[in-house]
């Protein structure tokens, strides 16, 4: 997933030598635009082209339909994911949660 092109313990990488980890963020950093745009690009092109060259066509979720899947969200894919990955999982997605229920949306099938 581009924007999330991997992920760093903060302790790990406080433990490395300095020119070590200078060279790991310098490198990083380097390869930002090619993991947050390029990747993008690709993918629209490749969009463009299933409509473009390969008569792909496109419509909308009927609305209770989507409504369906949004209720079965949580039962059917976060609860089994926070089930894998174990409790800080489970505490991230709880954090998330509540920013959201903060921020005025919902969260179906959740309950603080």
């Amino acid at each position: 997933y581009a924007p999330a092109s991997y992920y760093v313990n903060q302790d790990s990488l406080a433990a490395l030598p300095a020119d070590v980890r200078e060279d790991f963020l310098a490198s990083a950093q380097a390869a930002r635009d090619w993991w947050t745009i390029g990747i993008v690009a690709a993918d629209g092109i490749a969009l463009q082209e299933a409509f473009l060259t390969h008569n792909i066509k496109a419509q909308g979720i009927p609305p209770a339909f989507r409504q369906e899947l949004t209720e079965a969200a949580y039962e059917g894919i976060w609860k089994p994911w926070m089930d894998r990955a174990g409790p800080e999982g489970a505490a991230a997605f709880t954090e998330l949660a509540d920013l959201l229920i903060s921020k005025g949306f919902e969260v179906p099938g959740y309950t603080p």
